[in-house]
């Protein structure tokens, strides 16, 4: 998510010369920073569903209301009674967090000269670091869905 790096600092480049001749030379950098960071972002989620359908015979053909012959035919009148139930349900979490550093390096001034007396000299400051760690996270979340039905069938 966030990743870079850079530096800051003032570049210069010195010349004494005089009747021809050179006197001193410097180049280098004056107050150097660096600065970088690094982020990683992290996402967790859960899913899970339940589902229930059954049918429920109450009242079946065996059990006839009416029965008669009319001669050699018979006749019967029953009620079949059905009741279905069903349900549904699903469940739903997520949560995120992100986790990272920001890097500061303070390397101060850092260049080298030359001149008639010294001739060539390194000069540099004692430099710093400083890291920060980062560690965030959102509130978790959750919803759910429930569903309940009931049929009767005749």
């Amino acid at each position: 998510d966030n990743c870079f790096a850079g530096v800051l600092a003032d570049f210069f480049f010195n010349v004494r010369i005089a009747n021809s001749k050179l006197y001193s030379m410097q180049a280098g950098m004056r107050n150097a920073t660096m600065n970088a960071a690094l982020d990683f972002d992290f996402v967790a989620t859960a899913n899970s569903s339940i589902g229930i359908d059954k049918i429920i015979t109450l009242w079946e053909q065996q059990n006839p209301i009416v029965e008669f012959n009319v001669g050699p035919v018979p006749f019967a009148f029953w009620f079949e009674v059905q009741k279905e139930i069903g349900g549904d349900s699903m469940f739903m979490a997520t949560a995120s967090a992100s986790a990272g550093m920001e890097l500061t390096h303070h390397i101060g001034d850092s260049y080298i000269s030359w001149d008639v007396e010294n001739l060539w000299s390194h000069s540099q400051q004692d430099s710093a670091v400083k890291v920060k760690p980062l560690l965030a996270s959102d509130d978790p979340t959750f919803a759910a869905q429930l569903g309940f039905t009931v049929a009767m069938k005749l």
